[in-house]
This record gives structure tokens, C-alpha cells and sequence, in this order.
């Protein structure tokens, strides 16, 4: 029999407003009728109208089957037995199993935003392995990853980057900026119609015209335009130098340029804890800089790279990462695998190997360097709106690849992930299954589907393909963070922390695995080790220390079961400053310091803030009613204890 999985307290026939004797068109009317109007009503972060989302696809997966939905039909009528007594029991459920209910429908909700928002379809639909994302399992994650990520790297001793015995005068943010922007350029990349489909930096090495910025930002272009921070445009040539492996290419404009070039460290890479700048533009920004520590040296791909806390979006790779000096030490690549505050750059010593080639315009690789077929171009023009958030125009572009090549996997694939942030979770499980079966060594489409299956709560189908997935590649410890979560979905909290063990095992700096090895220890009840596993992913992602995980902490520390693990005070500390700043606007932050203060017997502030929290539009649904209840609880001057 076909395994048909159900949600508590929900009837798939009430879901979709329909009679349990519909007819197929009738339930595909009203499912069309209802993504519509949850669309429209949808705003940015309103993860209640993603949770009734991906109930009406779970609903019209099984009733749009025939097979499925007699089957479902046997068993509603078998629990329709005991239903209504299991109703009231459930309506009237203790705070803590709420909560619990909502975390778990919740849990999945940010992968939207850290696959696609944060990282750029580009890299998630190219062939290097794709950026990593983390389904949230804390009390924070929700409001945080729909939140602006600001940058801000904790200070440590500057050092000299290039090692050298004589260290450079050191610059401030300010004058390193004015110093270098001048000679960071836009790197636009354009099809055989001449129309742009992706973009990267790049930065002047050379005043006869060579600029320096990554291969796959240039791989697949038909003809490449320089776009300087003055508004000058060159055409470029060719490529004088390329080294696919690490990543870099050396282009070569039409004429000479005026920025200067800039200065190269030495062949010795920096040490960690070095302060560093990455100048870029991401999403088309000009010339953005950001700033942050060099958190290790890693192997990726048989090369050593410098990993980095700068954040790198869409759009910097191929930028310089500084040293204080003012002096390149790296070239940044977001295509190399990265956490969500990890980040990588190129050692500039690759970049110096590159540099004696021969640079004489009759030894210059001609564009395009890739042939393409027509499909190919749709691929990519597909791949280009995905990135500008244009889906509408992706799923076209993708749909007219799949015209011309019903065979192409890598076009299935880029459509479903485009119609999965659009919470068209039906239609992407259908090319997921589309292109797993047209090639079955695709790990990109085997963790998609697994995404997609989390989300839908489907869990052990879930974990099936990211076991796919890490067949494919045993040694990218994202496939077992999401597997982890997915068994921790489940309930299985041993095996999750396998997952979460061998993650970090793989990457012992990868503060998420930590983060989420932490959630998993709280479930078992082993509240030391998490709240050791939180500071430690504080500590290795300092981008975090004023958000998810310092959130998560300050939770544990106000609302622990056992009272020999909380502390108050300092709940309220860590949970103050999140607050201030993110300018009072979150609601779980709120909730946070008010479960703090009520720790610490302050009760008129408890109120306080959870009435603040509630001011929230989007609390909504389980979450609201959560919210409310611990409201009365501080009314009545009793604490909350979290007893997930």
C-alpha cells in the first residue's frame, strides 16, 4: 500500500473548502483558487500564509491521485471513529505541546530565503555544489531569517595579512575605501543577443588593461562588459589567463584604463583572525564594502582557500578581499560551498601565478568559452531572472529549454527550484521527479526534492533523498545538517545527532551545525552541552551574535526546565541587546526578553514586552495563540518553562 502521511487535526477536504465526493476538476478549481488568494494576502516574512501553503499542496498531492485519495479516503473514515473525541483533546493542548507543533510546522520556512534569497539562484543551479542553507530549529529563526542581515565581525589584533616582517600602515574602513573602490569594477556578463543574464566583480591588475574576477563568473558568457565605478564601460577582449580549478580568470579590455592597479600581497596566507574587507556588487549594488575576520584555511576542491566571515553575496564573486593595508590578500568566490556566514576567497597567490603569462591579444581565449545549444541559453536566461527574483519570467524561460530539449535534466531542475519559492511545491516535486529520473546522478535535485519533502512534512522521503544526495558526495556536510534536521522532524533524535556529529566532523568551524546540534540536545534534555554548542556557534559566526543563536540562548536561558541552567540576568542581557538592535521590531526577540524578565521576577516588564510582541501583525495562528497564553501566565506572575 502507498504510505500516505497526514497532519493532526487536519481534513485535506476541508483544507481545499470541497466535498469528500468532488470531482478532479472541482479540487483542482478550489486549490487554484486558494494559492491565489494566500499569494495576494502573503507579505515578506508571513510564514503563517507559508504554513497554509503548503498545506493546500500536501491536500492537493494526495486528493489530485487516484490511487492516494482512496486510500486516504479508507483511512479518514477509520480515524473518523475517534476523531472528534482526539479534536477536543487536541484544542485544548498545554502550551509547551503547542509551541512544540508550531516549531515543527515551522521548521523549514527560511530555506527560501538562505537557498535563493541569500545566495542567488546562479549558484544553487550551477555545477559547483550549491551554497548551504539551514532549516531553522529554534525560536528565533523565523523573524530573523526574513530580517536584514547586517554584517558586523567582533575586533580582533591586526595583523599584517601578508606575514611580512614589515607590516603596511593600516587603514580604516573609510580611508581603504577611497583608496581601492576607484579600481573595483562590475563584471556584466551578456548572451548571444547581447542581453545581460548574470553579473559579478572584478579589479584592475594591470593598467593595459587586465582585470582580475572568478571563471564561473565568466564561464558561460557569450560577451563580457567592464563596468567602472565612474559609469565607464569597456568591452573585454578575451581571457589572457584562466586557472579553472581555483577559480580565477585574468581578462583583457579593449583599451587602457585609469584606475590604478591594485597592490598584491605576497604568496603567504593571512593569519587567522585577520581583519579583512571585501568590496563588491551584490544584487547590482556598486562598489558595497563589508568587513570581517579570517575565520581559517580550508581544502575545497583540491585547493586551500581562505575562509572568511565578510559576507560574500551574489554579485561579489571575483571582488578583492583586503587586508588592513589596503593590499589584496584574496579574490572573493561566493561559487565555492558556503554557509551562510561562511564565506570564501581565492588566495591572491593563485591569482600572482597567473600573472606571467603571456597577456598579447593573438593569445587571448575568445568568447564564448562554453558552446551552448539554444536550450542552454533559456537555461541561463531562466537562471538570470531566478536571480533578479523574476520568476514568472524563470519558469518561461525554463518551460522554452524544455521545449527544445525534453531531455535536459539541469532544465527540469532550475524550474522546480523556481517553483518552489514561489510555494508551488506540487509542481516542483513533479520536476524534481522529472529530473532525478532523466539523470540520476543529480545531487542538486535530490537535495531540492529533499528540501521540498521537508517542508512538506514528509519526512522519511525526505531523508531518503538526502541520503541520495550524500552518496553522491559523502563529504559535504550540509546534506547531513539537513538530513539531521529531517530526522529530528521525526522525532529521532539519535540519529539526528549522527548527522549533526558528522557535520561538524567535516567542518569543525561550521557555527549552523553547531547551532543545530545544539536544538537536538536541547530536545533530549542535555542542556549543558546546548548551551555550549550555542556559544560555540556564536563564537565561530559572529554575524549570529546578534540574532539566531544568541536569540536561541537567551530563550534556553529564561524558559529552561531544570533550574540550575537559568540565568536570568544574563538572559536579559543578550535578549536587550538583540532588541535594540533590531529596533524593537521583532516579535520573537520581544517574547525572548519577556520570558527573561518574567525569570527574574520582573513581571510588569514580562507584560510589558509580550504585549509589545503581540502588537506584531505577523504573529499569527498557532504562534499567536502561544503567544497569548504565556501573556496570562506573567499576568497570573508565573514563569514560562519551555518543556520541548
Amino acid at each position: 500500500m502507498t504510505e500516505i502521511e497526514l497532519l493532526p487535526e487536519v481534513d485535506y477536504y476541508e483544507v481545499l473548502q470541497v466535498s469528500v465526493n468532488a470531482e478532479q476538476d472541482v479540487i483542482q478549481a478550489a486549490y487554484s483558487r486558494l494559492v491565489d488568494k494566500w499569494q495576494a494576502q502573503r507579505q515578506p516574512g508571513d510564514h503563517a500564509a507559508f504554513d497554509q501553503l503548503a498545506i493546500l499542496d500536501r491536500a492537493i498531492t494526495l486528493l489530485s491521485d487516484t490511487t492516494k485519495r482512496k486510500e486516504y479516503d479508507d483511512l479518514r473514515r477509520e480515524t473518523n471513529t475517534s476523531g472528534v473525541a482526539d479534536e477536543s483533546v487536541s484544542t485544548k493542548s498545554t502550551i509547551e505541546t503547542s509551541r512544540r507543533t508550531s516549531a515543527i510546522k515551522l521548521l523549514g520556512v527560511p530555506l527560501i530565503v538562505t537557498v535563493v534569497s541569500a545566495f542567488g539562484f546562479w549558484a544553487v543551479l550551477r555545477d559547483k555544489p550549491e551554497p548551504r542553507s539551514t532549516p531553522p530549529t529554534s525560536h528565533a529563526a523565523d523573524a530573523w531569517l526574513a530580517a536584514n542581515k547586517e554584517a558586523g565581525a567582533t575586533k580582533s589584533a591586526n595583523q599584517d595579512p601578508k606575514g611580512d616582517s614589515t607590516a603596511r600602515p593600516l587603514l580604516t574602513a573609510d580611508e581603504l575605501f577611497v583608496r581601492v573602490s576607484p579600481s573595483v569594477v562590475q563584471v556584466v556578463v551578456l548572451d548571444r543577443e547581447g542581453e545581460r543574464f548574470g553579473s559579478g566583480s572584478g579589479f584592475v591588475i594591470g593598467t593595459d588593461g587586465m582585470i582580475a574576477t572568478n571563471y564561473h563568473v565568466i564561464e558561460r558568457a557569450n560577451s563580457v562588459l567592464i563596468v567602472f565605478s565612474d559609469g565607464t564601460k569597456l568591452t573585454v577582449m578575451g581571457v589572457a589567463a584562466l586557472d579553472k580549478e581555483a577559480d580565477l580568470a585574468i581578462l583583457k579590455v579593449t583599451q587602457m584604463v585609469k584606475p590604478q592597479p591594485l597592490e598584491l600581497a605576497s604568496n603567504v596566507m593571512p593569519q587567522v583572525g585577520t581583519k579583512v574587507y571585501a568590496i563588491g556588487n551584490p544584487l547590482r549594488l556598486s562598489n558595497t564594502l563589508s568587513d570581517g575576520l579570517v575565520s581559517g584555511h580550508r581544502e575545497i576542491e583540491r585547493t586551500t582557500v581562505i575562509q572568511t566571515t565578510a559576507p560574500i553575496s551574489p554579485g561579489s564573486s571575483g571582488g578583492p578581499l583586503f587586508g588592513s593595508d589596503g593590499r589584496v590578500i584574496g579574490v572573493t568566490s561566493s561559487g565555492l560551498k558556503g554557509g551562510q556566514n561562511i564565506n570564501f576567497a581565492v588566495p591572491v597567490s593563485h591569482l600572482i601565478g597567473l600573472l606571467p603569462r603571456p597577456e598579447k591579444d593573438a593569445q587571448l581565449t575568445r568568447f564564448p568559452l562554453m558552446r551552448q545549444s539554444d536550450a542552454e541559453d533559456y537555461i541561463i536566461r531562466g537562471e538570470a531572472a531566478a536571480e533578479k527574483k523574476e520568476y514568472d519570467q524563470a519558469i518561461k524561460q525554463f518551460d522554452e529549454a524544455i521545449r527544445l530539449e525534453p531531455h535536459n535534466s539541469e532544465a527540469f531542475c532550475g524550474r522546480a527550484w523556481a517553483w518552489y519559492v514561489q510555494f508551488k511545491l506540487v509542481n516542483a516535486l513533479r520536476d524534481f521527479d522529472e529530473s532525478i529520473r532523466l539523470k540520476s546522478i543529480n545531487k542538486r535535485a535530490y537535495s531540492g526534492r529533499g528540501v521540498v519533502n521537508y517542508h512538506l512534512q514528509y519526512y522519511d522521503k525526505s531523508i531518503s533523498d538526502f541520503d541520495e544526495a550524500i552518496r553522491l558526495d559523502p563529504k559535504d556536510g550540509y546534506m547531513y545538517r539537513l538530513r539531521g534536521s529531517s530526522w529530528s522532524g521525526k522525532e529521532d533524535y539519535e540519529n539526528a545527532q549522527r548527522d549533526f556529529d558528522e557535520a561538524i566532523r567535516l567542518d569543525p568551524n561550521d557555527g549552523d551545525a553547531f547551532r543545530d546540534r545544539g536544538h537536538n540536545w536541547k530536545r533530549k534534555k542535555d542542556y549543558a552541552k546546548a548551551i555550549n554548542d550555542f556559544e560555540k556557534s556564536i563564537n565561530l559566526e559572529p554575524q549570529t551574535g546578534l540574532g539566531i543563536t544568541s536569540g536561541d540562548l537567551a530563550w534556553l536561558l529564561a524558559t529552561c526546565p531544570e533550574g540550575k541552567y537559568r540565568d536570568g540576568k544574563r538572559s536579559v542581557e543578550i535578549a536587550t541587546k538583540i532588541c535594540e538592535f533590531h529596533r524593537w521590531s521583532f516579535f520573537v526577540f520581544l517574547e525572548t526578553l519577556a520570558a527573561a524578565h518574567a525569570e527574574k521576577n520582573q513581571f510588569d516588564l514580562a507584560v510589558l514586552y509580550q504585549t509589545k510582541a503581540l502588537d506584531d501583525p505577523q504573529l499569527r495562528g498557532t504562534l499567536r495563540e502561544d503567544s497569548e497564553q504565556r501573556l496570562e501566565l506573567y499576568k497570573k506572575q508565573k514563569p514560562f518553562r519551555d518543556y520541548r
